[in-house]
């Protein structure tokens, strides 16, 4: 006998499914540390709910597949299977990719984004990988030398296009080694993860972080950078940055890097842990003094304020560190300094003042 609910017209049951429908795990995730579980979510209702009966897990396998995930080296055959069978490929808002192996061989993570993205036109795309696949993701070789005083496993590059949806509107291109190539993405989120580890050794100031937006800031400064990567970086129009606790002349790199963006009119910044994170109280144990996070975060600001405001395309910063309590004053008085005459909502968002001129 079959159900009240299954008995229910399909129209009914989707706007029941809709109401079951969350934003993705990964979301709120990027802001945290780097971790494979980024796509771990507590509510299952959808799963559960598809899993009742054959009918709605017809109406609910769309939905559920909207945002998707791939783990590698694991699954990405079965993934590409499981999307043809079941015909998801229109279906898919964001992909997130894991890759959970250190030791995966060059050139892997880029050949199954390009196989990918032959079927799918997702508007995100989020990768969680260890440093050095994020910068063969973006056609650059991650200086490690000092990886070993940061520890840092994971990062978080995410991508967004203003549309999606419609592979056909992407001319099909050769195999390409820089995924900034394979759709015109204008939003890069970049999460670096946590310095923390570092400040424990002398002179940790001359460390220098595993990171794509550092690296590309250095070889701007060097002018080793060529004019082939600056043609990815023509549609990107919003950067955020986040890490916690960088050096603020690693920030300063960072900011360099800003320069590549011709069209930057947004940048978001976040250096502190968020408000559950307690990875400060346990760096606290070792040989960290703790006043120096503090005092890098705060000349790291100092150091934004002063690009962006000379960053003439940028029209809009944000900042995410305004939630804490001790350091907000001194923030918001140094980054009002910086940024004189741009108008502050009050919540940590500065706006540049129309037709105003850099100095």
């Amino acid at each position: 006998m079959s159900s009240a609910l299954e008995r229910l017209p399909n129209e009914l049951l989707d706007q029941i499914i809709s109401y079951l429908d969350i934003d993705p795990p990964s979301q709120a995730g990027i802001y945290q540390e780097p971790d494979e579980n980024i796509t771990t979510s507590k509510n299952k209702c959808l799963k559960h709910l598809s899993q009742s009966c054959a009918r709605l897990t017809n109406l609910v396998r769309p939905i559920l597949f909207t945002h998707a995930r791939m783990v590698l080296p694991d699954e990405p055959a079965q993934f590409c299977w499981f999307t043809h069978k079941w015909e998801l490929a229109r279906d898919i808002k964001s992909m997130t990719i894991v890759v959970t192996d250190e030791h995966l061989p060059r050139d892997v993570l880029c050949g199954w984004i390009n196989h990918l993205f032959g079927s799918i036109d997702p508007l995100r795309l989020t990768i969680l990988a260890p440093p050095k696949y994020i910068g063969e993701a973006l056609e650059d070789m991650i200086d490690e030398r000092h990886g070993w005083a940061f520890g840092i496993e994971h990062q978080i590059l995410q991508l967004e296009q203003k549309n999606y949806g419609n592979v056909a509107a992407h001319q099909p291109n050769l195999p390409e080694n820089n995924i900034l190539h394979i759709r015109p993405w204008t939003s890069f989120f970049f999460n670096e993860g946590s310095s923390l580890k570092a400040y424990n050794h002398y002179e940790y100031f001359l460390s220098q972080v595993p990171s794509v937006l550092g690296q590309w800031g250095q070889e701007f400064t060097l002018m080793n950078h060529s004019l082939k990567h600056e043609q990815f970086f023509q549609g990107l129009e919003s950067l955020t940055y986040t890490a916690v606790f960088p050096f603020y002349n690693h920030v300063e790199l960072v900011c360099i890097a800003m320069q590549l963006l011709p069209r930057l009119r947004v940048v978001t910044v976040q250096l502190a842990p968020d408000e559950n994170n307690h990875a400060t109280e346990l760096e606290q144990r070792g040989s960290m003094d703790p006043n120096d996070p503090w005092m890098e975060l705060e000349s790291s600001y100092s150091v934004i304020g002063f690009k962006i405001r000379t960053n003439s395309s940028v029209e809009e910063f944000r900042t995410r560190d305004l939630h804490i309590e001790a350091v907000r004053p001194q923030l918001t008085r140094s980054l009002t300094e910086e940024l004189h005459g741009w108008a502050h909502d009050g919540q940590g968002v500065w706006r540049r003042p129309l037709n105003e001129e850099t100095s």
